[in-house]
């Protein structure tokens, strides 16, 4: 899904599960997120709060993708 940054309002592809490692926040009916670090990441993961990772990282064509943009 694509997503809107909370503060930037700059579009990203967010994995719509929840896992663990993630480092995204979801606003609460998808409509931005916010990438946490430090101790919010900390204090989220403490909570148990449901977070989610960017498609780039988790992507298997990611690769493939770069090289595109590269190209243009």
């Amino acid at each position: 899904m694509w997503l809107d940054h909370a503060t930037t309002t700059k579009p990203a592809p967010i994995d719509a599960e929840p896992v663990p490692g993630g480092n995204i926040r979801v606003g609460v009916a998808f409509e931005h997120y916010t990438v946490l670090t430090g101790q919010d990441l900390r204090d989220a993961q403490e909570r148990g709060d449901e977070l989610h990772k960017n498609h780039y990282v988790t992507c298997p064509q990611a690769a493939a993708w770069r090289a595109r943009k590269a190209v243009r």
